[in-house]
């Protein structure tokens, strides 16, 4: 299957990166590159892997050992990766 990241799903990205790279750069690239790499290893294999969405025809993707959530759609051959939030955040309604 073919995935997508989202412009904001990117921006989610770089904005943590920047977040923890206030405090410590080498860990702040090591966990965008995880999200990332498990996003992409998993979900083209796996797409039904993630829990059922908060929002009605998503999907969520914990990532294990960190503190977020990767929402995404599946859609015919694709699958569109939404947005990458912290797991405190509050959940718009729509995605």
């Amino acid at each position: 299957m073919n995935l997508t990241w989202s412009p904001e799903a990117i921006d989610d990205l770089l904005s943590i990166r920047q977040y923890i790279a206030q405090d410590d750069p080498g860990s702040a690239i090591k966990i965008v590159a995880a999200i990332v790499h498990l996003v992409e290893q998993q979900l083209p294999r796996f797409p039904h892997s993630g829990r059922p969405g908060r929002v009605e025809g998503t999907r969520e993707l914990i990532v294990p050992s960190l503190p977020f959530i990767v929402p995404y759609r599946i859609s015919g051959d694709g699958i569109d990766v939404i947005r990458v939030y912290h797991a405190s955040r509050i959940w718009p309604d729509q995605l």
